[in-house]
Formats: structure tokens, C-alpha cells, sequence
């Protein structure tokens, strides 16, 4: 039997086994993306995308090169089961890029193979984070690789918490709802409406809501965003009353910037003057810039509002810590930043 044993150094939740010259990062498409979060696993065609828990800490994986699929042992939560082939015979493991997280290599045959993946330590990893830091945690993997074929993914064995969801249903009010998959599919023939949400986002019974969508076709809003115990994505078909109240908790997609009794301009960014903890100077003559080349309707200028008596200064090439300041300043020596009372000041 060969085999391959070691540690990976995870990065985003994820562990790739590719072919050598065929490595890459991921399904890189939205819908593929979704699949593979529902699976807990996917096909990369010349390689095995597997996601873990654990988003950025070391992982025990086990590889294996089996002539025939052994028994699954009841200690493995979960199980599932992807083809793929590696035409080359060099099947690399690494988290996210080949050339900084390489964990290791092994020889596999040039036929189609098929990966029984087994997943453990689930349960430790749910109830216990008190293992230490940078050291590989509960949460192991053990890969079979066969000779076989399989064109989609196949669940030998399912963790109680990473039940796919339905992706499509009808609520007692006639309501539609799609989930995973199905959100990422139905998404495709709707549009975005131009309101934005920040922390603390709204919610519905579904979960927390990240923006609204409309069909173009029949008018209906659906309020999109992720609920359920791994997350899942959603879009919920909504009242029209339903959407009203969702969209009074939004604010409009601008630039807002707010002008103290002084005249000075301080930025909030894309965020919501109600919501950010810090605004940043701007300068007045890289105002007359902004404010030429910026479309006017994309521009929001208010006047700041009272809670706001705080002002920073740290040194343009960022060393040293932010030091407040009464003034006066102009904005070229430094980046002043003026801070919501009661606010951390982050240093």
C-alpha cells in the first residue's frame, strides 16, 4: 500500500490533492463554490477540493492508494465520495497555492480514481476549542484512493450538522424559499436592489439578511443572505410588506462624508455614518478632486452630528500608535481619524 501522512497547514477551510501540474485554488465559480460547501467536497477534475472545519489550522491528513474501498469504521462522522483523475501520476496535497503551502506528494496510477473521504474528530472540534493554537486540533482526515469512476459527488455517511438543506420549498403563505444551491441558481435571474445592510444586520426566520433582490419579470423581493448551523445561503420570497420593513433597516449604496463646524470633510467610506466606529480626513484640495471626478449621485455629504468630540494622528507610513490630538492639523502631515464616542481607538 502507499501512502502519504502528514500535517496541512489549512488556509480557508480547505485541503486540495491535485495533479502536480494541474494545481489550482478551488472552484472558482459561485455555483461550483455552493456545491462543494454543501458536500463538504468536490471535483476539480484533475484534482479533489475538501473542505474541514478548521479555517486556518493545521490538519492531520492520511493518504491512501487502496486496490479496492475498505470498510468504513465507526469512528468516521463523516464520509463522502468524489472521482477525479491525475494524468500525470503526481498527486500534490496543499491548502490553497501549490507553491507556498505544499504539504506533500505521492504516486498515484494515471486511471480514473475515486476518494473516500472520511472525516474525524467532528464532535471534538464542536465542543471543545481548547487545543493550542498553530497545533493541529481534533478535526483529521483519512483519503482512500481506488481505481472507479464517479461523476458527482456520493454521501456515505452524513455528521448530524452538515445535513444538506432543501433547496427549494413553498411556506403555508405561498412563499417560495431556495437554500444553498438552489439560492445560487434562482439569484441568477433576479436583480440587486440598491440598498445595503452592516452590522447588525436584519434578520428574517431564515437568518441574517446582506442585501434584497427583485425579479425583473413578476416584482417580488427576496431577501438574501445566510442562516442554519454551517451557514447556508438563502433567498426568501417576501411580502411586500415584508420587503418595506427589511429595506427601512438599509441605507443607500453612497459615499458618505460628513462636514464638521469647521468645514473640514471626513470620510465614512461605503459605510453608513450610523454604523462606522471612525471617520478619515480629507484633505480640501483631494475634496475638489473627489468631489470632480465622482458622480454626484454616489456622493452623500451630511453634517456631522454631535458624538464625535475624538480626534488621532498617526504617521503617514503608519508607524507609531495613534495619538489624539486638539489640533490644528491640515491632513498632509499624518492621517487624522475622527472617532465616535465610546469607541475603541485602534491603534
Amino acid at each position: 500500500m502507499t501512502e502519504w501522512q502528514g500535517v496541512v497547514d489549512v488556509q480557508y477551510g480547505t485541503i486540495i490533492l491535485a495533479d502536480a501540474e494541474a494545481a489550482s485554488a478551488g472552484m472558482p465559480d459561485p455555483a461550483g463554490f455552493q456545491r462543494v460547501w454543501e458536500d463538504h467536497c468536490g471535483s476539480l477534475e484533475r484534482g479533489i477540493q475538501v473542505l474541514v472545519p478548521e479555517r486556518d489550522d493545521p490538519v492531520r491528513t492520511h493518504v491512501r492508494v487502496l486496490d479496492a474501498s475498505a470498510a468504513i469504521e465507526p469512528d468516521w462522522e463523516h464520509v463522502a465520495e468524489v472521482g477525479f483523475r491525475v494524468l500525470t501520476g503526481r498527486l500534490v496535497v496543499f491548502s490553497w497555492m501549490v507553491d507556498e503551502d505544499l504539504a506533500g506528494e505521492i504516486a498515484v496510477s494515471t486511471d480514473p480514481l475515486v476518494a473516500r473521504i472520511h472525516w474525524g474528530g467532528l464532535e471534538a472540534w464542536l465542543v471543545d476549542r481548547t487545543w493550542v493554537e498553530g497545533r493541529p486540533g481534533p478535526v483529521h482526515l483519512r483519503i482512500d484512493l481506488v481505481p472507479g469512476e464517479l461523476d458527482s459527488v456520493r454521501t456515505l455517511r452524513t455528521w448530524k450538522l452538515w445535513t444538506p438543506p432543501v433547496h427549494e420549498s413553498v411556506g403555508p403563505d405561498g412563499l417560495r424559499l431556495y437554500r444553498g444551491i438552489g439560492a445560487e441558481q434562482r439569484r441568477e435571474s433576479l436583480e440587486p436592489l440598491p440598498i445595503r445592510f452592516w452590522s447588525p444586520y436584519p434578520t428574517t426566520s431564515e437568518g441574517s439578511v446582506t442585501s434584497i433582490w427583485q425579479d425583473p419579470v413578476d416584482g417580488s423581493r427576496w431577501a438574501d443572505g445566510s442562516g442554519g448551523p454551517m451557514s447556508h445561503k438563502f433567498l426568501q420570497e417576501l411580502s411586500p410588506a415584508e420587503a418595506d420593513a427589511l429595506a427601512a433597516h438599509g441605507f443607500p449604496p453612497v459615499y458618505t462624508y460628513a462636514r464638521d463646524a469647521e468645514g473640514r470633510i471626513w470620510s465614512a467610506d461605503m459605510m453608513p455614518l450610523e454604523r462606522v466606529p471612525a471617520l478619515l480626513l480629507i484633505p480640501a484640495d483631494r475634496w475638489a478632486i473627489l468631489q470632480g471626478f465622482m458622480p454626484a449621485d454616489q456622493i452623500q455629504v451630511v453634517d456631522l452630528p454631535e458624538g464625535w468630540s475624538r480626534i488621532t494622528r498617526r504617521a503617514l507610513d503608519h508607524t507609531g500608535r495613534a495619538e489624539l490630538v486638539d489640533g490644528p492639523f491640515g491632513g498632509h502631515d499624518g492621517f487624522y481619524q475622527r472617532w465616535r464616542d465610546g469607541a475603541e481607538i485602534v491603534s
